[in-house]
């Protein structure tokens, strides 16, 4: 036993500088990381809290009574749902993957347990409503931050990154979903402070603006005689992105700096800032065009107004302005749909998408598919579910084979798209139930909270945020940043309740004047080992694997055996993440059997490599048809060295195709593989069953066709040819390319050519369909056609027509 003065104060201020940093995590990327939008912000956010929980673990023990977090309905809720999820992935199976998860998503169940830590961190130490309030105000803050650059992405300004969502923006979130729910938080997030009755002064805000400036300026001055613009001189160029940035910042001043105004200016600055907020994080929502973050937020706008029309709070003269609104709001959404075809809704991205919603439409059908295949999954497993990250399986054995449109269609989900339906696989009934039963203490509590308190502004915010957050969960899945946004959400609805607030008179006890050394020691001891193994030594991991994959590129011409090893090494160093790098390395491979400078027996190194570790994952994960899936594609790649391969791939076909028997690329595989071995009468049932399971798939046909005139069966041929030619279905031009170069190869140039006409037509300026025409013609000697189409290229691409003129001599 030792004595520490202060040693309570140390503690929470340590830990009360550390959460606010968790908060500014959505800004951090580092490309140094696979998947760098995601493993290396969790990996941080991990690190922080369980430092913070050891942390608080002490003052736990040191003062008990001071520190304890309060039992509350929602609390014990959650912490059901997570033990709910953790009986269940260790009944069926898996526990390991269930508790790990993987890189793409950084969930699992440890996931859970990290928000678990955060959630009570913040309920033991953040007792005060003034801290709460803090808290809000720091993730609102970043949420400019982030929602700035995706405005200056809408502009096609890179100011730190650029979109990886295309024309819909992503900020620094990777993914434009996930910008759209961290965006709509923040909204409702904003509105509240917005309200609040008591304004306080933004100091926070202030210095966080200067820090800003200060790093733009040293960038600026960085990039400065370069050929790369700094940020803010990007910034002034754009006259909407500079007012953005401006304002606020003027609106802080005048709130701070508060000596020669009156208290109205004041606290109108105040309000002017938080609507600036509210604003950008509203066009951030808007741009990403995210369907169901948005009628997540018009149910939300209605059911408000709805509410308030029926208030008994509410005087009858403020009712005809709400019915006013009401019915507004009603004919701007309406009119979406009902004027969906007008210039001013389809010149609008986010506009077009809205009135394209409809059961039929791309992304619907393919929501609807992967939610059939979920009650397909529930109904095998309904009270505990499959466990945790199990949902690919479920949607492996259960494939919507509607889905497979064409050869980049997306048919890998592990996840089914709507939280409850995820939560339904993976925790069954139970887990569903639990996580229910969570909203209905949060409705529950603003309820009570409105009824015994009128508190009519939180219920209608907050009430607000549940109902579009409830919504969208519809159509989406959580991510790490809003997941922190969730814990932070239900803190807020505990202590909106003033039982749960921690008031100034209040547990004013004297510190303990000793602490018990050994509980200290023992507490650093466990805290240090599970930050290196389960944190420290996974990111350490995940970098040296990107290092390491690096190495094998274009440049690759010998086989470099320490280097393979290294590497080998790294991937088999943990569970988390090893499936993925070892698909990776795979992919890899696959590319260097293309590199004309490594040769054949090096090459059979890699492929060697790539598949035993590819066996090691169907061994260790033996009902997930993916990792078989990477090994039949290796194989297929790999048969022009030895054909021993393809029949490597029937095998494994044969052994693990009952895990996804409607998957038609596995067919493709199969009747590819039998064709390399000669297996005629095998090829054409694997064709044909690939046909029956997609009938209006354009790969369908073109394996049918290539076979057949490889068996030298043109009628046959030539009747899928017509058949594919009169359905409705979609040919590229890449797809006549590979049509028109079949029939050619097998002696068939007029059909070939006739292919390519018909082509032109449809992709009259595709230089590589009037290239190949052009090359047919010469190969047959016409060279007056030939001359003609080459004309026509030259028109679209005068250097391309020349070269070929000059290799073709003619």
């Amino acid at each position: 036993m030792i004595l520490v003065k202060n040693f309570e104060k140390v503690i929470e201020k340590i830990i009360k500088i550390f959460v606010p940093i968790i908060f500014f995590i959505p800004l951090y990327v580092n490309s140094d990381f696979y998947f760098p939008f995601i493993t290396p912000r969790n990996f941080i956010f991990r690190i922080i809290v369980i430092v913070l929980f050891f942390l608080y673990l002490m003052l736990l023990v040191h003062n008990k009574e001071k520190y304890k977090p309060k039992i509350n309905s929602i609390l014990l809720t959650y912490l059901a749902f997570i033990f709910i999820l953790t009986i269940s992935s260790l009944i069926n199976g898996d526990f390991s993957y269930g508790f790990w998860g993987n890189y793409e998503r950084m969930g699992g169940l440890i996931n859970f347990y990290y928000l678990f830590f955060f959630l009570l961190i913040i309920l033991g130490i953040y007792r005060k409503e003034k801290a709460n309030i803090f808290l809000l105000r720091v993730t609102c803050f970043v949420s400019f931050i982030v929602a700035f650059i995706a405005l200056a992405q809408y502009f096609n300004i890179s100011l730190f990154i650029e979109s990886a969502g295309g024309s819909r923006v992503s900020s620094s979130l990777g993914n434009p979903t996930y910008l759209a729910t961290y965006s709509l938080f923040h909204l409702f997030f904003a509105v509240y402070l917005l309200l609040q009755d008591k304004k306080s002064r933004l100091r926070f805000e202030l210095f966080s603006f200067y820090i800003l400036d200060v790093i733009l300026l040293f960038l600026n001055f960085k990039f400065y005689n370069t050929d790369i613009e700094g940020p803010l001189s990007l910034i002034i160029k754009n006259p909407l992105l500079l007012i953005f940035f401006i304002l606020p910042q003027i609106f802080l001043h005048i709130n701070f700096f508060n000596l020669k105004f009156k208290k109205s200016i004041v606290n109108l600055s105040y309000k002017l800032y938080f609507l600036a907020i509210i604003l950008i994080n509203f066009l951030a929502l808007f741009y990403t065009s995210t369907r169901g973050a948005l009628v997540g937020l018009f149910a939300s706008i209605f059911l408000i107004l709805i509410f308030l029309l029926f208030s008994k709070y509410i005087k009858r003269k403020f009712k005809y302005l709400i019915i006013i609104l009401l019915f507004t709001f009603l004919f701007l959404i309406t009119s979406i749909f009902i004027f969906k075809d007008n210039n001013i809704i389809q010149n609008n991205s986010t506009l077009r998408r809205i009135s394209s919603i409809s059961l039929t439409d791309a992304t619907t059908e393919s929501r609807l598919l992967t939610w059939k295949s979920s009650l397909y999954g529930f109904a095998d497993k309904p009270v505990l579910g499959w466990g945790e990250e199990k949902f690919n399986v479920v949607f492996n054995k259960y494939f919507p084979v509607d889905i497979f449109k064409d050869i980049g269609s997306r048919v890998w989900f592990d996840r089914p798209h709507n939280i409850f339906l995820q939560h339904l696989i993976h925790g069954g009934i139970l887990g569903l139930l639990a996580y229910f039963t969570l909203f209905v203490f949060v409705i529950k509590s603003l309820f009570k909270d409105y009824k015994e308190e009128k508190k009519l502004k939180e219920l209608l915010i907050f009430g607000g945020l549940f109902i579009a957050y409830f919504v969208q969960n519809f159509f989406v899945f959580d991510s790490l940043n809003t997941d922190i946004l969730f814990i932070l959400f239900l803190v807020i609805i505990i202590f909106l309740n003033k039982k749960w607030i921690e008031l100034d008179n209040e547990k004013k006890k004297e510190p303990l004047k000793y602490i018990n050394t050994l509980y200290i020691f023992i507490i650093l001891f466990f805290m240090l080992i599970i930050l290196y193994v389960f944190n420290i030594n996974q990111l350490c991991i995940n970098k040296n694997f990107v290092k390491g994959i690096k190495s094998i590129n274009e440049n690759t011409i010998i086989f470099d055996k320490d280097n393979n090893d290294e590497l080998i090494e790294t991937i088999n160093k943990s569970y988390l993440g090893k499936f993925e790098m070892r698909q990776v390395y795979t992919d890899k491979v696959i590319f260097l059997l293309n590199n004309n400078n490594l040769s054949r027996e090096d090459k059979i190194k890699y492929i060697n490599i790539a598949e035993e570790e590819l066996l090691k994952s169907i061994d260790e994960q033996s009902d997930n048809i993916r990792h078989a899936a990477f090994l039949m594609h290796l194989y297929l790649e790999a048969t022009e060295l030895d054909v021993e391969y393809s029949l490597k791939n029937i095998d494994l076909i044969n052994k693990y195709v009952h895990l996804s028997p409607e998957r038609t690329q596995i067919y493709y595989s199969l009747g590819r593989s039998h064709m390399a071995l000669n297996n005629l009468e095998d090829s054409e049932k694997a064709f044909i069953k690939a046909m029956e399971l997609s009938p209006n798939v354009f790969e369908s046909y073109l394996n049918l066709i290539f076979y057949y005139l490889t068996v030298k069966d043109i009628d046959n041929a030539n009747l899928y040819l017509d058949q594919l030619l009169s359905k409705n279905i979609l040919i590229k031009s890449d797809d006549y390319s590979s049509l028109a170069q079949i029939y050619f190869v097998n002696n068939y140039p007029d059909i070939a050519i006739d292919l390519l006409h018909k082509s032109i037509e449809v992709y009259p300026d595709s230089t590589k369909l009037l290239s190949q025409l052009i090359f047919y013609y010469t190969r047959e000697n016409n060279r007056d056609d030939a001359l003609l189409y080459l004309e026509k290229l030259s028109n679209i691409d005068s250097q391309l027509s020349q070269d070929i003129k000059n290799t073709l001599s003619l």
